[in-house]
């Protein structure tokens, strides 16, 4: 064995069977518990990464989470996000099968280390576990308060395991340089968390129309944006703006408010809405001349179509004439639904109407406030509203009092020679 230093080399053994009995035998005049784990070193340092019972890894890692009035340079961990750890938990007392990552802890001691003898980047190891508190949460903390709060009402949770990678590090200093260093990920575009999230109703039924609906097939971006030349029509994220708004159909509501308003209507999986949402864009594509012509020419028939000219010209091949186009449908679908999501000759027709709407971006019914002098699209989110509430009186729908609030507002900014 090496001389002990302040940081000692694992001692080596030629079976791991002899590291386990080595362990063993330490962690007995400890009053620790040998443990197995994998060894390996990054930018120096040793590395442990191992699985802990989740009801042991609450026990053993501690946090020191800064206070709002507190120095955070003094503490390990930053001030802890309640808001957070709810969602969290949440997310872990409801889904029958979820994922953890990894919790990082930091040991503000070294740990007694024995491996199998090789000079392989990564090696077996068995490591004594010790019962003093100084494991400390270095990344993880939120997930940790999560899975104490989720347990109080789903138990069972103390059976499953967490992965842990454990770096054996005093200096406080370099415990927040780790805690940077683990933080630097990119969120996930919006696209992407629709196409990912399966769990989400509203993203499952985004999915669902995407792929489903005539125009949509081969046209919707699912990782970025739609650029200026795209022939792609939309982004996943767009159809699922309009789809909230085709369930929910209310702009007061918006972000969370109006996610969770839809799930409530939706439910998971909802075959009744698919068919709705899908007969529904299904039904605009036919009647329309600009998305019917994209729906005939798919990408793989290489026939030529100016997507990027539609979008250039036309407010329904935009982002912002989506939504529109979602307010205007949920008032539409509302209309005596049929129990099979079909849509009745009754909705075919105000479908048509809409369908056959002058969407130009010169069209009266944008001008001065969705669309500018020179073309250009402000989505706004009263714009959006108002746009919803004139192709809602002209087809003769009914409206809500918050339109019908929008409009009166418009007449009366309106110059007195305009109105």
């Amino acid at each position: 064995m090496a001389t002990e230093t302040t940081n000692p080399q694992p001692r080596e053994f030629d079976t791991l069977q002899e590291a386990f009995n080595a362990a063993a035998e330490a962690a007995m005049t400890s009053f620790g518990r040998p443990v197995s784990g994998i060894l390996y070193t990054q930018g120096g340092r040793r590395f442990i990464s191992t699985g802990l019972p989740i009801k042991m890894l609450l026990s053993l890692a501690r946090r020191q989470s800064a206070s709002k009035k507190e120095d955070p340079a003094t503490t390990r961990n930053r001030p802890l996000d309640q808001g957070h750890v709810r969602d969290i938990a949440e997310y872990l007392r409801n889904a029958s099968e979820y994922l953890i990552p990894p919790i990082i802890l930091n040991a503000a001691q070294p740990l007694q280390t024995f491996v199998y003898r090789g000079s392989a980047a990564t090696r077996p190891c068995v490591f004594v576990l010790p019962p003093e508190d100084y494991l400390y949460v270095t990344d993880g903390q939120h997930r940790l308060e999560a899975l104490r709060q989720a347990m109080t009402q789903r138990p069972e949770l103390e059976q499953d395991s967490v992965g842990v990678t454990i770096i054996e590090e005093a200096d406080i200093d370099k415990v927040h340089q780790d805690f940077f260093d683990a933080a630097q990920v990119k969120p996930l575009a919006k696209a992407l968390l629709v196409e990912y999230d399966g769990r989400e109703p509203v993203n499952w039924l985004t999915r669902e129309v995407s792929n489903a609906a005539h125009v949509f097939k081969g046209r919707i971006e699912r990782i970025g944006n739609v650029g200026k030349n795209s022939l792609m029509l939309f982004t996943t994220n767009q159809i699922k703006q309009s789809v909230l708004q085709l369930v929910v159909g209310d702009w007061s509501l918006y972000g969370e408010a109006m996610q969770k308003q839809a799930v409530q209507a939706v439910g998971p999986a909802n075959d009744l809405w698919k068919e709705r949402l899908i007969n529904f864009f299904n039904e605009f594509t036919e009647e329309n001349d600009q998305w019917r012509e994209v729906a005939e020419r798919p990408l793989e028939s290489g026939l030529s179509t100016d997507v990027p000219g539609m979008r250039a010209k036309y407010l329904h091949c935009t982002g912002a004439g989506l939504l529109v186009l979602g307010g205007v449908g949920h008032a539409i679908l509302e209309v005596n639904p049929s129990p099979d999501g079909s849509l009745t000759p009754e909705q075919k027709d105000w479908v048509r109407q809409l369908a056959s709407l002058d969407w130009s971006r010169r069209g009266s019914l944008w001008q001065g406030y969705l669309v500018g002098p020179q073309g250009n699209v402000t989505p706004q989110k009263n714009h959006i509203v108002l746009a919803v509430a004139k192709v809602k009186k002209a087809l003769g729908l009914p409206g809500t009092t918050k339109e019908a609030s929008a409009l009166q507002r418009a007449e009366e900014e309106q110059p007195a020679g305009m109105r």
